[in-house]
């Protein structure tokens, strides 16, 4: 499984994780140390998702970095114009 199926995978899980855990805790019957449980688990899986993305943030700037420097390598670089139409470097 490649890296960004394998991040889908755990987004869709880390998902259910916390539809689950947001009903369970929910529930007017559970104990409070059952609500605790349920609320620690709902903490740990947002805890967990943001790390993901973080990952895949950095990971996406990681590969733009790359690009600029494979781009750089090559003597390749994009003409750019500010507002006034005057050439940047």
């Amino acid at each position: 499984m490649n890296e960004k199926k394998t991040r889908e995978a755990l987004f869709s899980c880390l998902n259910s994780v916390l539809i689950v855990s947001q009903r369970k805790f929910k529930m007017e019957q559970k104990t409070d140390v059952s609500r605790l449980s349920w609320g620690r688990l709902m903490i740990q899986a947002i805890s967990v998702y943001g790390k993901l993305l973080d990952n895949v943030e950095l990971s996406n700037i990681q590969k733009d970095i790359d690009l600029i420097k494979e781009k750089l390598e090559l003597g390749y670089v994009e003409s750019k114009t500010d507002a006034k139409g005057i050439k940047i470097h």
